[in-house]
């Protein structure tokens, strides 16, 4: 938690984070094997293929709401660019 802390510009932010998730970071370690982090890794890009397909984009944002249709650049949870 130290380290998200230092590095976050914003830390109020982070504090009502942290605050609000206790466990949202684990307290040590956690290993994962090759297999499984390459599984993972090709299920975001599937995901993000599928996600910047203009057919697939047309589909999904004609029952979306009206904001759904900006793009608002950064792309990730934490929409850093």
């Amino acid at each position: 938690m130290a380290a998200v802390s230092a590095e976050a510009e914003n830390a109020e932010l982070v504090g009502a984070l942290l605050a609000s998730r206790p466990n949202l970071f684990s307290n040590g370690p956690v290993f994962i094997s090759a297999l499984d982090l390459k599984t993972m890794l090709d299920v975001v890009a599937v995901i993000e293929a599928a996600a910047t397909n203009p057919a697939y984009q047309d589909e999904v944002l004609r029952w979306a709401p009206t904001i759904a249709r900006r793009d608002f650049g950064p792309r990730g949870v934490f929409m850093l660019a």
